[in-house]
C-alpha cells in the first residue's frame, strides 16, 4: 500500500513537471512565431509606405525589395562586426590600464567599418531612385533627409535621460 502511494506521488510529480516542460515549450514557440510575424509585418509595412507615399508600382517595388534584401544580407556581417569592435574598445577603454594605442585602432576600424555601410547604403538609396520617376524622386529626398536627419534612435528627442534613475538624479 505505502508503494503504491510513493509511487502515485512520483507520477504526480512528474506528471506536473512534463506539464510544466511543455507548457515552456510552447510559449517559446509561440514567442518566435510572433516574432518573425512582426517582422515580415513591418517588411510589409515598408513596401506598403512606398508603395502609398512615394507611389511605387510593383516593377518599382520589387526593384526596392530586393535592393533592400541585398542592403540587409551585405551589412549584417559589418554591424555584427561593429558589435564586436565596439564591446572591444570599451573593455579597453574601462580596463585598468588601457591601451590607448589599442583605443586609436579600434576606433579606426570602426569608423572603416561605418564607411563601409554608409557606402552600402548610398549605393541602395541610388538603386532605388534610378527607378522612380523625377516626382517620386523628390518624394523620396524628403524622406530619406527626414530620417537621416533625425539621427540614431538614442539621439531622438526624448531618450537624453533614459540611463538616469536611482536616488538623487531627479
Amino acid at each position: 500500500m505505502e508503494n503504491k502511494r510513493i509511487f502515485l506521488i512520483i507520477m504526480i510529480v512528474l506528471t506536473l513537471v512534463n506539464i510544466g516542460f511543455v507548457t515552456t515549450v510552447i510559449t517559446i514557440w509561440k514567442k518566435q512565431r510572433d516574432n518573425i510575424a512582426n517582422q515580415q509585418n513591418l517588411t510589409e509595412r515598408h513596401a506598403g509606405f512606398m508603395l502609398r507615399e512615394i507611389g511605387f508600382d510593383e516593377e518599382q517595388l520589387n526593384n526596392f525589395k530586393q535592393s533592400r534584401n541585398e542592403l540587409k544580407e551585405f551589412i549584417r556581417p559589418i554591424n555584427m562586426e561593429l558589435r564586436k569592435l565596439n564591446n572591444e574598445l570599451i573593455k579597453e577603454a574601462v580596463s585598468d590600464h588601457p591601451d590607448t594605442a589599442r583605443c586609436n585602432q579600434l576606433s579606426k576600424l570602426i569608423g572603416i567599418r561605418n564607411g563601409e555601410l554608409r557606402q552600402a547604403i548610398s549605393a541602395h538609396l541610388i538603386q532605388v531612385s534610378k527607378s522612380a520617376t523625377p516626382d517620386q524622386r523628390e518624394e523620396l529626398r524628403k524622406f530619406y533627409l527626414d530620417m537621416f536627419r533625425a539621427g540614431p534612435m538614442d539621439q531622438r528627442p526624448g531618450r537624453q535621460f533614459r540611463y538616469r534613475g536611482g536616488r538623487n538624479n531627479n
